[in-house]
């Protein structure tokens, strides 16, 4: 009886020191490291965009040599993220030249777009991979992978506080754009008392609310606007199940990089008593990117993403796959090329 009462405490308590562990084991290769690469995965959102960008700021701190990796163009409404610091892409990297590579936000090895890198780098090169998204394949010599955090900026402010790094205000600004991004301002379930507790923390810290709010939330151009009503116009409801869906054709879309489309997915979710959200994109390489959202807890978004090819979260999780939307009747079907 004893046990089985205090089992899950233990348990926790575990987990917390396992954390705690490698908070420092990673505070611990940052220090020891000669060249750090930061890398922020394909069609960057905000939480891994924040990541990287407070990292950098904390490596720059401390005068450590460090650069930004993306395969994609970072949007140009994360400029106030960025701001002046170049970031490399596939054709300005030079793996072999980083100790240390840390990947941010990354729920699997694939959508870094370093998947030969990093499965042949040297012996003396450490990945460390900070995430919150359910574990898919494994690829790093330190894991931190916490799926009850709403966002990866969350863990990342974990790492600093736990190391007793000073927080600046850039910094705190990078890390409370990625929770507010990533919650929905605070809207998503995972969104409990330790991360407004957080987010009050980093504003003490000077990050200010009614700039990320402007950038991540009040900055839709024209032409997103009319490309969102155009989505409206093709939303159709399953009246059996409560499932929106909706999807952009290559005809309507104008956005190289999907610009455009940042939040449209959540927008759809606003409709009253529906279950799940399924939003697909056919994009201009011949693939069809899917965004999965569940309002309902007896929907789990990230298992078919997986089945898909993606990954993601039970409430949110997106996929892509080859082929191309095409007009069936009154349906629209994926076919391959």
């Amino acid at each position: 009886m004893y046990m089985q009462v205090f089992d899950p405490i233990l348990k926790k308590s575990d987990n917390r020191n396992m954390n705690d562990l490698r908070l420092n084991q990673i505070h611990q290769q940052v220090q020891q490291s000669q060249k750090i690469l930061l890398v922020a995965h394909e069609k960057p959102d905000v939480d891994t965009t924040s990541c990287v960008c407070a990292l950098k700021e904390y490596l720059n701190s401390i005068n450590k040599e460090s650069d930004i990796y993306c395969f994609d163009e970072i949007p140009s409404q994360y400029d106030f993220l960025i701001e002046n610091t170049k970031v490399l892409n596939s054709n300005s990297l030079i793996f072999h030249n980083y100790d240390t590579i840390i990947t941010c936000d990354c729920g699997n090895l694939k959508i870094t777009k370093l998947e030969t890198e990093i499965n042949n780098r040297l012996s003396s090169q450490k990945v460390i991979n900070i995430d919150h998204h359910p574990k898919t394949d494994t690829f790093s010599d330190i894991d931190l992978k916490l799926t009850n955090k709403c966002a990866t900026a969350e863990i990342v402010y974990d790492f600093f506080d736990q190391n007793k790094i000073t927080i600046t205000k850039k910094i705190a600004e990078c890390l409370l754009a990625g929770i507010l991004s990533d919650s929905k301002n605070f809207a998503y379930a995972n969104a409990n008392e330790n991360t407004l507790n957080i987010s009050s923390r980093l504003l003490e810290l000077g990050a200010d609310w009614s700039k990320i709010m402007a950038n991540i939330h009040y900055n839709k151009s024209l032409n997103s606007l009319k490309i969102w009503g155009q989505t409206m116009r093709d939303v159709e409801l399953n009246k059996e199940y409560n499932i929106v869906s909706s999807k952009i054709h290559l005809n309507y879309q104008t956005a190289a990089d999907g610009e455009y489309l940042e939040g449209l997915p959540s927008f759809l979710g606003t409709i009253r008593a529906i279950k799940a959200i399924i939003f697909l994109r056919d994009q201009n390489n011949g693939n069809i990117r899917g965004s999965l959202r569940s309002f309902d807890d007896n929907i789990n978004m990230s298992l078919l993403a997986n089945i898909l090819g993606g990954g993601g979260h039970i409430k949110a999780a997106g996929f892509q796959t080859k082929g191309k939307l095409v007009k069936h009747e009154k349906e629209w079907i994926i076919i391959d090329n």
